[in-house]
């Protein structure tokens, strides 16, 4: 879509094709590419704008109608039929159009014409699309095309690169094992047998490699560039015994020079340390930037949970991704993007106990239903439908056997994604609880969960309740990867509910979609202070937002280790 071969694909195609496609996780099928408006707005972490939505919706109507074009092909018809349908989409991609330092066009036109008279020649009323492409392969067979302008780069192994005359040569993957490469050893005939003999041995072949290596690398007009990995891993390489290192010479300029080679020899002619030149966190003294603050960091604003969190685990990572909203783009692979998965889970076991309490043993059907309902809100294409299905399944006994204990307590699924807002200890928090879990309290008759605002609960020092008669809840939070052990998510979610409503929390965990185990919360200390401990955290970290400071000191070392910021940072170096 973005090819020179077709400039009459829209613009707004050709500009965001790639971009959309590598942030929806696009790798193939018509299914993805249909779908890409509904993938990135369930992906995405914030809500898009007005500005990017109405491009988002642009470029789904404009993909959906190349897709329609091309759709037209795969009707019922006549071989003149699907000929002129395929002349019609070339044309309204202007592809005859093309730019005259080429003859592809005219070769291709030319063969069209040639299709359509073995039409003539051969035409049936009705022919699939299947024999209809294997007509059109045979006859694009051989098909050539020139371009002026004859610059370019091939890339061959080094056992075909023998006749080749080029003009610059670089010589990768250097190394010991691969250069010289060594015949198998012969168990029957000994190396000086064979020598004796006349028959290829091992110094004949070191040698003849030797000759190709060296006649090679004078091939080219100007020195050559050879290269040699250093280690894949933790698998060190040795370089190949054929490179000179007295001979090597450092190129008088970069090879393919970019802004960042530039940059790094700059500051490798004047030896100094950029350390200084990477931002430590703090921003500047400005009016516009204190009023920006103040409207999102300022005492009448919310605090999600998780951007408090997020703050804890890295502020400068926070200050890009949520304050900015920056993300490094990644190339997208033929896997589902982790957000996507989470949210598809969390989907899932919304729609599982949606309507309330479900019997462990009716678990299996309701979630194979509840997991068709979310696919459908959440379209990640035929294949990883089948991958999803097949995680739960292998979930599923874990799942029973964690339901079925947590019905054992006297706990039953009440509520699900439920939202709360609350303003405890001066923080005005809000937040999103996956699920929570309700126990009738000994002295109550039969009812359900209570909303009443602004009570308190009554904990003694190791976190139970002053009157156990009272309805008790469990709160939980599912989790597709790995908990933190420090996340502040649980304590404030709790202090939230605490807020504003009657039910005692007895006790909040993470329910991991990975294994099916929950994870309990708190561990050794009293519910007390396993609050207490939290607001304290998180009013510090909140202070320390609406100050503007995001230094680039990580709560943990390790959360440096998958950090597409590093480049940025000076907290680790």
């Amino acid at each position: 879509m973005t090819s020179a071969h077709f400039p009459g694909i829209p613009e707004i195609v050709r500009q965001r094709a790639v971009s959309l496609s590598s942030k929806a996780g696009i790798v193939k099928g018509k299914n993805a590419w249909l779908s890409i408006r509904e993938t990135l707005l369930n992906s995405s972490r914030e809500k898009l704008s007005l500005d990017d939505k109405k491009i988002l919706n642009e470029f789904q109507k404009q993909i959906t109608r190349i897709i329609t074009a091309l759709e037209k092909l795969k009707q019922e018809g006549s071989l003149i039929f699907r000929i002129e349908e395929l002349e019609t989409i070339l044309n309204g991609f202007n592809f005859f159009n093309y730019p005259e330092f080429t003859d592809i066009p005219a070769n291709v036109e030319k063969i069209i014409s040639e299709f359509r008279r073995f039409v003539l020649l051969y035409s049936p009323d009705k022919t699939s699309f299947p024999d209809f492409v294997f007509y059109f392969k045979q006859m694009l067979r051989g098909l050539k095309g020139s371009d002026k302008k004859t610059d370019g780069v091939r890339v061959v192994p080094f056992e075909n690169a023998a006749g080749l005359e080029q003009k610059i040569l670089f010589f990768g993957g250097l190394i010991e094992n691969d250069l010289p490469s060594r015949p198998p050893i012969d168990p029957i005939l000994p190396e000086q047998v064979k020598k004796a003999l006349g028959l290829p041995h091992l110094e004949y072949y070191l040698n003849r490699q030797k000759r190709h290596f060296e006649r090679l690398i004078n091939t080219a007009s100007t020195d050559p560039y050879l290269s040699c990995p250093s280690a894949d891993g933790d698998k060190v390489f040795l370089p190949s015994p054929y490179l000179d290192w007295e001979q090597s010479l450092s190129p008088c300029i970069p090879n393919i020079p970019t802004r960042e080679d530039i940059s790094l020899r700059d500051g490798a002619f004047k030896q100094r340390d950029f350390s200084d030149e990477l931002w430590n966190g703090e921003l500047p003294s400005d009016k516009d930037i204190e009023r920006i603050l103040v409207k999102r960091f300022g005492p009448k604003a919310f605090f999600r949970v998780t951007d408090i969190d997020a703050y804890r685990k890295c502020p400068m990572r926070f200050y890009i991704e949520r304050f900015l909203g920056l993300e490094m783009a990644k190339t997208p692979e033929f896997e589902v993007e982790s957000r996507l998965w989470g949210k598809l889970a969390h989907s899932t076991m919304e729609n599982l106990f949606r309507d309330g309490d479900v019997d462990p043993e009716g678990i299996a059907d309701k979630l194979l239903k509840a997991l068709d309902t979310s696919l459908k809100e959440f379209p990640v294409g035929g294949f990883w439908a089948g991958v999803a299905k097949e995680i739960f399944l292998k979930l599923l006994p874990a799942l029973i056997e964690q339901e079925s204990e947590i019905r054992r307590q006297g706990f039953n699924p009440i509520m699900t994604e439920k939202s709360l807002k609350a303003e405890v200890n001066n923080l005005r928090l809000k937040g999103k609880i996956d699920r929570i879990d309700w126990k009738r309290g000994k002295s109550k008759r039969p009812g359900v969960c209570s909303n009443r605002a602004n009570t308190r609960i009554g904990m003694d020092e190791r976190g139970s309740t002053k009157d156990e008669g009272k309805d008790q809840v469990r709160l939980l939070d599912y989790k597709t990867g790995s908990t933190d052990r420090d996340s502040l998510q649980l304590p404030l979610y709790v202090s939230m509910w605490n807020k504003g409503h009657d039910e005692i929390v007895e006790k909040a965990g993470f329910y991991s979609l990975k294994d099916g185990k929950v994870d309990w919360y708190p561990k050794r200390a009293g519910m007390e202070e396993f609050l207490n401990n939290a607001l304290l955290i998180a009013e510090e970290l909140v202070e320390k937002m609406r100050k503007g400071l995001f230094a680039p000191v990580p709560f943990k070392a390790s959360e440096c280790g998958f950090c597409s910021h590093s480049a940025l940072c000076r907290g680790t170096k």
